[in-house]
């Protein structure tokens, strides 16, 4: 699904501008911004105007995973002068929620590749991993609610890859997950040696404490020797694991083509595939 969309332009009625500078309330880098859905017109749309570098304005609709294409474009229609030919991406999340999963689990089993920079956010809601972190381009995980994680990409500026919004349909044919490599939480060898035994119990609660894409870095921080060669030498073969990017495209075209119907998440994963028996844990 599209979670969050932000687009840019120069394209809003003047009716609805006017509308806004009379309210003279300033937002962010933005000279004037108004919420719409406390209007007469009570569109679920906050629009910025005015910005202090490009002198454009900026449009924020919100709950839009709810409202899927169809019903985006008819909101914009309302605010748009001549069209939507002029809109450009700015920023755009994509989404997939994983229902029998839950934030720690997933950030266990996900890495990407090339990442610079990974963060964990601790709230009083829950934790939320940053698995891949730049200005341009992150991929989160984050509880959705009880029971069900969402594995989130978050593209704005430079790494929205199609920003004319009437392309927004070939984002179903890209791969926004191409970095990404799922692997299952390891289960440690039968019979090792109490030192290697310990070894492999330390590498356990690495993971479990900061997920696998920072626990990588952070025991390369201490170790000369390879991630990959401990990993083999101490923990059984994989299991095989769901996968999300097929499960992240099908998401995205749903929203697309409006199959927001559903009352559920995206997916729902065989409980055989639950961390527990991963573990070996009945």
């Amino acid at each position: 699904m599209v979670d969050k969309l932000v687009l840019i332009t120069r394209n809003i009625k003047p009716s609805i501008e006017e509308l806004i500078r009379n309210k003279n309330k300033p937002g962010g880098y933005y000279a004037n911004s108004l919420d719409l859905s406390k209007t007469h017109l009570k569109l679920p749309v906050r629009i910025y105007l005015d910005g202090r570098y490009n002198h454009k304005s900026k449009i924020q609709i919100d709950g839009i995973a709810k409202l899927g294409l169809k019903g985006t474009k008819n909101i914009l229609k309302r605010i748009c002068d001549t069209g939507l030919w002029g809109l450009k991406i700015n920023r755009i999340d994509l989404a997939v929620d994983l229902e029998d999963f839950d934030a720690c689990e997933l950030a266990e089993c996900c890495r990407v590749r090339g990442a610079q920079k990974s963060v964990i956010y601790h709230s009083r809601t829950g934790d939320s991993f940053y698995i891949q972190y730049s200005f341009i381009r992150k991929i989160l995980i984050y509880d959705k609610r009880a029971g069900i994680a969402r594995l989130e990409v978050q593209l704005r500026a430079r790494g929205v890859p199609i920003t004319n919004f009437m392309n927004i349909r070939r984002y179903a044919d890209i791969d926004n997950l191409e970095n990404l490599f799922v692997e299952s939480v390891p289960r440690i060898r039968k019979n090792l040696k109490p030192e290697h035994r310990l070894a492999a119990l330390g590498m356990l609660g690495l993971v479990r404490k900061f997920g696998l894409q920072t626990a990588r870095k952070v025991f390369k921080k201490y170790s000369h020797s390879q991630w990959g060669y401990w990993y083999k030498k101490l923990f059984l073969p994989k299991n095989e694991l769901p996968d999300l990017k097929a499960l992240m495209h099908e998401s995205i075209c749903d929203w697309l083509e409006d199959r927001i119907h559903r009352s559920g998440p995206a997916s729902k994963l065989p409980r055989s595939h639950s961390i527990d028996s991963l573990c070996g844990v009945k």
